[in-house]
């Protein structure tokens, strides 16, 4: 019955995304309550529940994630601005007559955002952001 209980786990966690709670709590949730029932089978030691303090200040002072909302803020101003938009648009004017423009195109403008020394998961998530329409406006315009 033990080997199973990862299955439960995997199961249970489906089912509450499926039904519609947030990944965040459904996550933490099941986890703490598979924890309890691992405890009360006897197959969990109790230790773990004390490192969880120190597991969530070691997520408060990693330094990487102080960055997230300063590109999150980023992207936003690209978006607001326009500016990417219009970088886009121009690029891609530029290698209109080219097979496959519009992403050579996106890859340049990707290049410049990764020139400013953003890690490639930040660089996707503004390019996302600040390119909404784009896309739809130049293909529709083909």
């Amino acid at each position: 019955m033990i080997e199973l209980l990862p299955l439960l786990l995997f199961l249970v966690v489906c089912l509450f995304l499926l039904a519609g709670y947030p990944v965040a709590l459904t996550l933490s949730g099941v986890s703490l309550l598979f924890a309890g029932l691992g405890l009360a089978a006897g197959v969990f030691d109790e230790a773990f529940f004390g490192l969880i303090p120190n597991r969530i200040y070691g997520i408060f002072v990693n330094q990487n994630l102080y960055a997230v909302p300063l590109f999150v803020f980023m992207g936003t101003m690209l978006q607001q601005s326009r500016i990417a938009e219009e970088l886009l648009e121009s690029m891609e004017s530029a290698f209109a007559g080219l097979p496959g423009g519009l992403g050579i195109s996106v890859v340049f403008v990707g290049m410049l955002l990764a020139a400013s020394k953003t890690k490639p998961r930040f660089c996707f998530a503004i390019m996302k952001n600040s390119t909404d329409g784009v896309f739809q406006r130049i293909l529709r315009a083909r």
